[in-house]
Parts: structure tokens; sequence; C-alpha cells
């Protein structure tokens, strides 16, 4: 449905930067997909000299470790007191780099989003204001849930950040917490509500 142009306009070059923030994602998936091809030997490797699957003091262990301790090491004292053991390591460092990937993606995405809603409302495409405030306002619950998440990785919980992420997502977190079971260090929940809210906002807007 078209509505009216609203009163204020957005220069085009906006729907141009939202158009190259697409083609973005597109490329740090891409770059993501071959450096995770790269690290995963590393990473196997590395477990095979943990684990002494390869001769300890053989050369190509000690070269190993030589070349990866510096980073497992310091990731082993920072999760172990969740139950992270020092062989498994290199696959937490492997999740690591795979969800901070993600999390690069998702940030351009929802800019990308943010962009895009403002210059079609600019152009008075669908529902103008109202969609362009819907769509703010999931993008600002999935950065919320983004800075939540990162931050219990590093304590951030009792910065300004932390707290606001806290409470601008708990109230959908904690019911969805009370039904799931805990994996490990790995807490479901933030997973299950981005899929919620993904669900939520498409609906929302196929009726707007």
């Amino acid at each position: 449905m078209r509505g009216a142009a609203p009163p204020w306009q957005i220069p085009p070059m906006l729907g141009e930067t939202a158009l190259t923030l697409t083609f973005l994602s597109l490329w740090i998936r891409v770059a993501m997909l071959a450096l995770i091809g790269a690290l995963a030997p590393v990473a196997v490797l590395a477990w095979a000299a943990r684990t002494r699957r390869l001769p300890p003091f053989g050369a190509a262990s000690r070269l190993i470790r030589r070349l990866t301790d510096p980073v497992l090491d310091p990731l082993h004292r920072r999760f172990g007191r969740y139950g992270v053991r020092q062989d498994t390591a290199p696959w937490w460092a492997l999740l690591l780099v795979l969800l901070a990937g993600a999390t690069l993606v998702i940030a351009v995405q929802l800019l990308q989003r943010v962009l895009g809603d403002l210059y079609l409302a600019s152009q008075g495409v669908g529902a103008a204001i109202p969609l362009l405030l819907l769509g703010w306002g999931f993008a600002l619950l999935r950065l919320a849930l983004i800075v939540r998440v990162i931050g219990s990785w590093f304590a951030w919980e009792r910065t300004a950040f932390g707290r606001l992420a806290w409470s601008a997502t708990e109230w959908l977190l904690a019911p969805i917490r009370r039904r799931l079971p805990r994996w490990g260090v790995v807490d479901l929940a933030p997973m299950v509500a981005w899929f919620l809210l993904a669900l939520a906002e498409q609906l929302l807007r196929a009726f707007a």
C-alpha cells in the first residue's frame, strides 16, 4: 500500500547506502567462510597437540603450541571457570571467531534495514512512519541482544551499556530461559529470542 509522501525528504544517497550495505553483508559472509576454512585446520592441529595425539615433544607439536598458546591460554583462563577444558579451547576459539563474524553481519544488516526503512518512509512507501518506527524498534532489540550476549563474555553487565541491554531484553529472555535447559556455557535463550523477534517483525510487517 502506497501512502502520501511525508513532508520531509531523505537524499537518494541514503537508499544507495542501504543497497551498498546489502552487498557488504554478502562480502563479509564470504570472507568469514574463507577465514573459518583457514582457521579450522589450525584448530584441529592445536587440539591434536593439546590432547597429545601429536608427540608432545616433537617439533610439530612445539611449533603449534608456540603459535597458538598466546591466543588459547588467555581464552582458557577466562572461560575455564565455566567448565571449558584446556583441550577444547581451540574449538571455543573457532566458535568465537564465527560468532564475531555473525555479529558483524548482523550489525551491518541492522544498519541496512534502518537506512532502507528510513528511505522508503521518506518516499511515502508502505506505512511510512509506523513502518519506520517498527523497524527501528526491532533493530534496537536485536542490538540489545547482541550487546548482552557479547557483554556476558567480557563481564560488561555492570557497565551502563550492559545494564541498559539487560533492562531492554530481560522481559523477553526470562520466560524463554525458564523453559530451556542450559547447554554448558551456552545460553540458548538469546538465539530463541532472536528467532521470535524475526518472526514477530515479519508478521507485523505483513499487516502494516
